[in-house]
């Protein structure tokens, strides 16, 4: 990643960093088990880059991922994180 991220459909005032948010930055803790991975940077197809978090085991034994999507951001505080704590 650049070092800059740019947000794609966002208008310039509504950009995060103006209501003083912090930029993303990759983090990385191991909790009950697991490693867990913050903004992480994954180029799609077209060469657009997403910040995904990853959660896997903390050993060696194969996992099956589970994706979950949202449109409303992935730390959204709203039903979601209230269904799935």
């Amino acid at each position: 990643m650049s070092g800059k991220f740019e947000y794609r459909f966002r208008k310039p005032i509504d950009a995060p960093a103006s209501r003083g948010a912090q930029a993303p930055r990759y983090r990385r803790s191991v909790e009950h088990g697991m490693v867990i991975e913050h903004d992480v940077a994954v180029a799609l197809r077209d060469g657009t880059e997403i910040l995904i978090d990853v959660f896997r085991p903390d050993d060696v034994r194969p996992a099956a991922p589970l994706i979950g999507w949202s449109p409303y951001g992935k730390h959204v505080l709203g039903y979601l994180a209230k269904a799935y704590p």
